[in-house]
């Protein structure tokens, strides 16, 4: 027994710290990618931490070997009529197992810390502090592995620069500190719209630059339009006031045979054509001479794409249906609410976006810096119109959200005559006006997609003129302003 029970000890001395968790003699951790860009007295100081713990965790493991030897030691001796002697050895043996076991522990706790420290310096070695954003330095690597991958195996890569539009004289009217939130809010709109396999990088300034990695310049070009016209979507509340923002783009896909510096620059060409063309507008540099990005309705947008490219909804590709483009976040679930109670027995429900069209530039009444007012009239005017079970919210900056229970988008086109008899009455009704875009629910649709199909009409109303009004029957847009001329 005594003979068992020494073999059985001098094992565990020689294979350490037993027990389901045991750890290794020296804590591992997840190594991070070190980069140049961390400060080096920052890197000397973490490297010197981790060294003073190795050092303590070896040398913590030294002492308890030389203790279980001794212990085992002691066993060897012991007689075998002696069982005292030999179950006190045993708790020795275990206390001191215990005992490094715990040292072991919070040696690696230690050095999970220092790990994620260093990961943490290399992140913002790589990071623009203002935006969160890649920096020019991982850009840079990010550019040179694109150019390395279409060499060895053809991947192809996609190249956006994105440049505010006047925003020396953004700063110069409002100050740095509210030019810094203009960046911070463009940055946020890319990250909005980016897929997972983007890369977003501030290139310095009011420069932004997104990579399509693994894709061609003809798969990403609507998704890249999309992404420039989001920002413009998404206007900035300055002293209560909206605010518009918006970007020119330059397009370029990564050439066989070209440099980094070459792509970038064939990128900044067409960034130019987009600033000289009038700006809020995108070029492509597919040739000789970069070409405008002609914007697709999102109609054509969704019948073009194919069902391994998307069954992605145009609701998902629209910034402007996001449920925080909604003042009242509640009107989402309330629609998807309305839907429920309709599918379980009750009766229809319509939802109708609308949007300001544009000011009437002739009429010198007016003197607007932007449409806070216009909303402001539009938004008293509707509630005006509508019964107390209806819903109304802003929506964006410039646009109207109302969902009517228990009436069908026939009935809906009433309620539009009445909204725009009731602007045309009003005594600056000549300056307001609103496109209209009706979905009544049916069959098969969700919240989202009863909202994706008003907002489709809303589109095809808008693209008819001021005033437009368009119903979506499931399957297209189909304008009905003329049935509203009649009061």
């Amino acid at each position: 027994m005594w003979k068992f029970l020494i073999e059985f000890w001098t094992g565990l001395w020689k294979a350490g710290p037993t027990g389901d968790t045991a750890k290794p003699a020296v804590p591992s951790a997840p190594q991070p990618e070190v980069s140049e860009a961390i400060d080096p007295a920052q890197l000397k100081q973490m490297l010197g931490l981790v060294s003073e713990l190795t050092t303590k965790v070896a040398q913590d493991v030294g002492d308890h070997n030389k203790n279980l030897e001794g212990i085992s030691n002691e066993l060897r001796s012991v007689a075998e009529n002696n069982p005292a002697a030999a179950a006190a050895l045993v708790c020795k043996l275990l206390v001191a197992n215990q005992q490094l076991q715990g040292r072991l522990t919070r040696a690696e706790g230690m050095l999970q810390m220092h790990s994620r420290e260093l990961r943490d310096a290399v992140t913002s070695a790589r990071t623009d502090s203002l935006t969160g954003l890649m920096n020019r330095r991982a850009l840079d690597e990010k550019l040179n592995e694109c150019v390395s991958s279409l060499l060895e195996d053809g991947t192809p890569a996609t190249l956006m620069f994105l440049d505010v539009d006047r925003f020396k004289h953004f700063n110069d009217t409002y100050g740095h500190l509210i030019g810094d939130k203009c960046l911070v809010h463009v940055a946020a709109a890319l990250c909005a719209k980016a897929d997972a396999t983007d890369c977003l990088a501030r290139f310095g300034g009011e420069e932004f630059v997104a990579v399509f990695c693994g894709q061609t310049a003809a798969e990403v070009r609507q998704r890249a339009e999309a992404m420039r016209r989001s920002i413009r979507h998404r206007p900035m509340i300055i002293e209560g006031c909206c605010k518009p923002v918006t970007a020119s783009g330059g397009l370029a896909e990564l050439a066989a045979g070209e440099s980094v510096a070459e792509w970038i620059k064939r990128a900044d060409m067409a960034l130019y054509a987009a600033k000289a063309g009038g700006r809020d507008a995108a070029y492509e540099m597919n040739g000789a001479s970069p070409d405008k990005i002609v914007w697709a309705s999102h109609d054509e947008q969704s019948q073009s794409a194919t069902k391994e490219g998307s069954q992605r909804s145009v609701f998902e590709a629209a910034a402007e249906i996001a449920v925080e483009a909604f003042a009242d976040t509640s009107f989402v679930p309330s629609v998807a609410r309305r839907i429920a109670e309709w599918r379980r027995g009750g009766t229809t429900l319509t939802v109708m976006l609308a949007r300001l069209d544009r000011l009437d530039e002739a009429n010198s009444g007016w003197e607007l810096d932007d449409r806070h007012s216009a909303i402001r009239i539009a938004m008293h005017a509707t509630r005006a119109c509508l019964r107390e079970m209806d819903m109304i919210t802003r929506w964006q900056s410039d646009g109207i959200a109302v969902l009517l229970p228990n009436t069908s988008a026939r009935d809906t086109k009433t309620v539009a005559r009445r909204l725009r008899n009731s602007l045309a009455a009003d005594s600056v009704g000549g300056q307001v006006s609103l496109s209209m875009g009706i979905a009544e629910g049916i069959e098969g649709n969700d919240a989202k997609r009863v909202l994706e199909r008003a907002w489709l009409a809303l589109e095809a109303a808008r693209s008819a003129g001021p005033g437009g009004v368009a119903i979506h029957d499931g399957l297209k847009a189909v304008l009905v302003k003329a049935a509203l001329a009649a009061k």
